[in-house]
């Protein structure tokens, strides 16, 4: 995703407990808990097979992204609903039976706030969020909620993969789709992980943006 000259309003979630990795159901609602389904290394190896259904993603939270069975687009995951963007550059709001091979979700509970923020690019705007993070650990995790008005932004999605299926950095060098848009406003998803957690996830920070 690259951004330029965007202004931001970003609330943030800080996530000092636990990360819970798994399918099963049975934890609480704690704002502090953040649930992922699979784990980054292997889906970049090409597990892409959805286990966990949409309606099971959403008993773990509110607020997350992931993708979708086949690695079938971007999952932008805001305020309860599960919003898919496809290789079309289109918007869906995905049905309870769907699945997902992997995600990152969390019961989102704003716990600080930036405000008046301006960035002319992804870069720009990481830096500001590191910032941010370095007053308060940056070997926790963090879910952000980021408010913006974007005079351009590009998005991304990819194709729905077929098997067998490729590992991800062919997928997305080969079936990437992107997307340059103008003067739009809307909520990015942001999540991040230390460095030490990147077998689990993507560490640093990873944005996807509902046009």
């Amino acid at each position: 995703m690259e951004l330029k000259k965007a202004i931001l309003l970003i609330v943030i979630l800080i996530l000092a407990g636990a990360l819970i990795v798994g399918a099963t159901s049975g934890f609480g609602n704690d704002d502090d808990e953040l649930y992922q389904v699979s784990l980054l290394q292997s889906f970049m190896h090409g597990e892409y097979d959805g286990f966990v259904s949409v309606k099971d993603l959403k008993s773990h939270g509110d607020t997350g992204l992931g993708t979708f069975d086949g690695a079938n687009g971007e999952m932008i995951f805001l305020d309860g609903v599960v919003y898919q963007a496809d290789s079309d550059g289109n918007i869906n709001v995905m049905e309870d039976s769907e699945t997902v091979p992997f995600a990152t979700v969390t019961h989102f509970d704003c716990d600080s706030k930036m405000s008046d923020i301006s960035a002319k690019d992804f870069d720009d705007l990481t830096k500001q969020l590191d910032k941010k993070i370095n007053e308060t650990g940056v070997n926790q995790m963090y879910v952000m909620k980021i408010k913006a008005e974007c005079k351009n932004i590009t998005v991304r999605s990819v194709v729905k993969q077929e098997k067998p299926y490729d590992e991800f950095t062919e997928v997305a060098a080969r079936d990437q789709k992107v997307f340059p848009h103008d003067n739009l406003n809307g909520t990015i998803i942001a999540v991040y992980f230390p460095d030490y957690m990147d077998k689990l996830n993507m560490h640093g920070w990873h944005l996807h943006f509902p046009i």
